[in-house]
Order: C-alpha cells, then sequence, then structure tokens
C-alpha cells in the first residue's frame, strides 16, 4: 500500500478532518488555520477552494446532502448548493471542537477543546459534546486532556477519542438510545507520534493517523495493530474512505506553507488503495 499525492497545494497549513460525500461522488476537507473548505473530485482531479466564511472544525453529511460545519463556539454552519447558511450563532466565550463524528440516530459528537481564561488557567478540561437533532447541547463525556479525532466503533457500541496529551486513545461505552457515554477507557497507546483522525473499515477494524509518526495504523476491535502504511511525511493528521467502492483511503496532512524544499509533500492529500471497504459514516441530521 503505497500513499500516492492527488493534491499538492503547498498554501495549506493544517489540512484536516477529510470527509467523503457519497452523492456527490467527492472528498471534502478543510484548512483549519485558514478557515477554509475544499473540494477534492476523484473523477477529474480537480480540487478547489468552496468557502472561507466560516471555521471549519468538524465536518458530516448531512442527510440531505448538505455538508455540516461545526465552528467557534460549537456554531453550526451547512454548506449545500455553493451556499453557506448559518444554522446557529457559536456560543460567545465556548471553545471550538477538534473533531466530530455522527452516531447511528444522526447527533453530532465533538471532540471538545478546554476551556481556559485569560491567563490560561483552565477552566473546563477537554471533553465531548454532543449536539442532539434540534442543536441543544450536551456534555456527554469526563476530562480529556486534550480531546482530537473521534469516532464510532465499527458495531455502533462504543465511541473512540484521541488525547493529545498522553499519546491515548480512549474508549467509551455508548447508549445509542440515550446517546450517553461511560466507562471511559484506555485503548490505544501510541509510543511514536499522537493520535489524530480516525475511520472505520467494513471489518470493524479502527484506522488511526499517528501525527509525527508518519503513519495510519489500523487496529482490530482489540486494539491490537494488525497493519501499518507509512507515509512520505510525518505531519499525518486525519482520514477517511472514500471512492465509488470505499477502498480507497484519504489522507490529510500539515505544513504545505512551511516546506523545506521542492521535494517536501506536507500538507498533501494523499489517497490510499486500503484494500479493504470503509465503512459509511452516519449521516447528521442536525436542523435547529
Amino acid at each position: 500500500m503505497q500513499p500516492d499525492v492527488v493534491v499538492n497545494d503547498d498554501t495549506i497549513a493544517v489540512g484536516e478532518i477529510p470527509r467523503w460525500h457519497a452523492d456527490e461522488g467527492v472528498l471534502y476537507w478543510a484548512d483549519i488555520m485558514e478557515n477554509t473548505l475544499f473540494r477534492y473530485d476523484p473523477g477529474n482531479g480537480e480540487h478547489r477552494r468552496v468557502s472561507g466564511a466560516d471555521v471549519a472544525r468538524g465536518i458530516s453529511i448531512q442527510d440531505d446532502g448538505g455538508v455540516l460545519l461545526s465552528g467557534a463556539g460549537m456554531g453550526l454552519s451547512v454548506w449545500k448548493d455553493e451556499t453557506l447558511e448559518t444554522l446557529r450563532e457559536g456560543t460567545p466565550g465556548e471553545t471550538t471542537f477538534n473533531d466530530s463524528m455522527v452516531d447511528p440516530e444522526g447527533r453530532l459528537y465533538g471532540s471538545l477543546m478546554a476551556k481556559q481564561d485569560e491567563n490560561e488557567n483552565v477552566l473546563r478540561a477537554g471533553c465531548v459534546c454532543r449536539i442532539d437533532l434540534d442543536g441543544s447541547t450536551q456534555i456527554v463525556s469526563g476530562d480529556i486532556g486534550a480531546p482530537n479525532g473521534i469516532m464510532m466503533r465499527g458495531d455502533d457500541r462504543a465511541i473512540y477519542v484521541a488525547d493529545n496529551s498522553c499519546a491515548t486513545v480512549w474508549a467509551f461505552d455508548y447508549d445509542r438510545a440515550s446517546g450517553n457515554l461511560d466507562n471511559q477507557r484506555a485503548f490505544i497507546e501510541l509510543s511514536e507520534g499522537t493520535p489524530d483522525g480516525m475511520a472505520t473499515d467494513a471489518d470493524g477494524n479502527l484506522w488511526l493517523t499517528a501525527c509525527g509518526g508518519g503513519y495510519v495504523g489500523c487496529y482490530d476491535q482489540d486494539g491490537k495493530l494488525i497493519r501499518k502504511v507509512d507515509f512520505p511525511v510525518s505531519a499525518i493528521t486525519a482520514a477517511d474512505f472514500g471512492g465509488e467502492t470505499l477502498e480507497t483511503l484519504y489522507v490529510t496532512s500539515l505544513g504545505g506553507i512551511w516546506r523545506s524544499g521542492p521535494d517536501d509533500l506536507s500538507g498533501c492529500l494523499f489517497a490510499v488503495d486500503a484494500g479493504v471497504k470503509g465503512r459509511p459514516r452516519h449521516p447528521s441530521r442536525i436542523h435547529p
């Protein structure tokens, strides 16, 4: 499995949160430093900036085909028909997501960053927040030092959350009826790099990007590493399965604007023939 460069754009600072849009047959992802949403069409190789009007720290595909963006203060907007519409204004003084995922009911879960005062004293540790279908919010996890990637387990019975503060992926039991989480425990502990974005395949395995480690690891439901894909850059950030059969793993990276030379591929969007089908992500159904 050799990664191929599909988008080489040296203006991208922090490429993140790729999401495959099956109806459109394209991949959306964002530069979270420059607050820009991108769209890549593998059919013709075209990529373009589609919006720069909102902070995108979480992306999901809505049940009506819109692209849901979560931003500052957990504000929500949707990109659809070449138009960005605000669904809910962010809460002043609140932090933002660092990634997001959707449960089978269409509720949005986000890894909510720690809240600090003007002197950087921690007022609230990082945690997981749930946005219900009507747009209301609930904190549903305990303290997480530096939450990042978040993903549903392949059987929809647990949720994984990456914690950059201790290079650990936590697992939480998930109750579909209530949407609540409990029983936090360590699932994966990395010795190289920090855990970032995640995707699951049709067999229920978790594909985890190791930012700073330069690889994507595939882990079974016991947390055992069963496959590893190395990349030509160390700072890969997030992954999602896409393509017509969901057998292409798309991986984002950071650092395009800080490249050291012409052969530096930092900031590129990569594609890998994973040799396995991905599990489709659940659509969000957030309609405040």
